[in-house]
């Protein structure tokens, strides 16, 4: 008579957390507001429009009596006051910020503040801690999948690549995965597909079952299993009695 052993759960795709990752970056855009504002302020001027537009580039925006924009000046336009700051202070301490928020930090905890709200982290291949420099370059190559193409090369390319990787993380070499993932090597099945219910051949005994139980692979003749603590496949050996 042909059995079959039950069909295990197959491997959790530790990078499958897309809603994760969405709600993290509305997180850290956030944060970045905030600090932006508060960057901004102290190094703000208050003026009137008609004062700002005595200012070396200066000038009415376009249909809009009130709207005022100038050139490499940073300004907030609030009714009819105008907050006007020099670019090149607010625009390099805002570069700073990005630089320790979003390639430091990540580097040396592997989380943003959004990221560590929602569970997530950045990780190299081995499941560790990605390190500065991978850090670094993930954050560099952030400028062409979300400014330079209105974000939507990120969200595309994590969306639809394996391992849900945006062209940052193809460059340094890192995944984004579930916090429960952290330490365990970022894999993805390679075996031939598993076939719940299939029946091993008459007379054939079935392996000492392991921690969990293990599941016929017609292409292979034998049993194989997934082991979550090693991150790999493992079949039976019907010679030497063992898995391997």
């Amino acid at each position: 008579m042909a059995y079959a052993y039950p069909a295990p759960q197959g491997p959790a795709d530790p990078t499958s957390v897309m809603g994760r990752r969405i709600g993290a970056f509305f997180i850290d855009a956030g944060v970045a507001t905030f600090a932006f504002i508060l960057i901004f302020v102290p190094l703000a001027t208050r003026r009137t429009v008609d004062e700002t537009l005595h200012l070396p580039g200066c000038h009415r925006k376009l249909d809009n009596d009130t709207q005022v924009e100038c050139d490499n000046r940073q300004v907030v336009n609030i009714g009819d006051t105008v907050y006007e700051a020099d670019g090149g202070p607010t625009f390099g301490l805002d570069v700073a910020f990005s630089f320790v928020y979003f390639g430091l930090l990540p580097g040396l905890t592997g989380a943003t503040l959004g990221k560590l709200l929602t569970g997530i982290r950045v990780v190299d291949q081995s499941g560790t801690r990605a390190g500065i420099g991978r850090s670094m370059l993930r954050w560099l190559v952030f400028a062409v999948d979300g400014p330079f193409t209105l974000f939507l090369c990120g969200l595309l390319t994590s969306l639809l690549s394996k391992g849900h990787r945006r062209l940052g993380d193809m460059a340094a070499g890192t995944y984004v995965v579930a916090t429960a993932s952290v330490g365990r090597p970022v894999v993805f099945a390679s075996v031939a597909p598993l076939y719940a219910g299939a029946p091993h051949p008459m007379g054939a005994a079935p392996p000492p079952p392991p921690q969990s139980q293990p599941q016929w692979d017609p292409a292979r003749n034998t049993y194989v299993q997934w082991d979550p603590a090693s991150g790999r496949y493992f079949e039976w050996d019907a010679a030497s009695q063992t898995w391997r």
